[in-house]
């Protein structure tokens, strides 16, 4: 193998990985999302409804029902949200 056809291969490895890597992190952003405070479950629990699905959150704050709220939803992963104001 010539050093050209070499140093086309090693760029197209690279960006190859580097295509990998951006779709990986795409799919585990943290994001943020509105929702309604739909219970209190206790123990800093919430049941919270975004675009019409429940899921629960933590809070160290107190809300009420109905009380609109920013959730977290960190990496991605709607098993681990928490409220952040």
């Amino acid at each position: 193998m010539d050093i050209g056809k070499m140093k086309n291969s090693i760029i197209e490895t690279f960006y190859s990985l580097i295509d990998e890597r951006l779709n990986i992190f795409q799919k585990k952003l943290t994001i943020i999302r509105k929702g309604k405070i739909v219970s209190s479950d206790g123990n800093d629990i919430y049941t919270i409804s975004i675009n019409n699905a429940n899921y629960k959150a933590r809070s160290h704050y107190d809300y009420k029902i109905n009380d609109i709220v920013w959730v977290v939803v960190a990496n991605g992963n709607y098993k681990d949200l928490f409220i952040l104001y």
